[in-house]
């Protein structure tokens, strides 16, 4: 599996950057990778994702039990996001 970027001029003056894979959707593949990886941070780690986003607003503030669950379960959600994207990258690939 050799993986090359496209980098092509759209109509609208815009680059579009495509990662190519030989015989599978590499796009799905590479937002599979980055939701599982960002999954995996809210899960391991969500006080630090609470204080990126809401936290550096406030002084000497701490999350609540509920702000880390909320974090905790949109990390899962993320996860089981993720491999549904790389599943779906991969499963043409076996077929074809």
């Amino acid at each position: 599996m050799n993986p090359f970027i496209v980098i092509r001029r759209t109509t609208y003056n815009f680059l579009s950057v495509t990662l190519h894979l030989s015989g599978g959707d590499g796009l799905s593949l590479f937002i599979g990778i980055m939701l599982i990886l960002i999954g995996l941070l809210s899960v391991k780690f969500p006080a630090f994702l609470w204080f990126i986003s809401t936290g550096w607003k406030f002084a000497d503030a701490e999350p609540s039990d509920v702000a880390l669950g909320i974090n905790r379960f949109i990390g899962y959600f993320l996860l089981v996001a993720g491999v549904c994207y790389i599943l779906d990258s991969i499963i043409p690939r076996l077929s074809g």
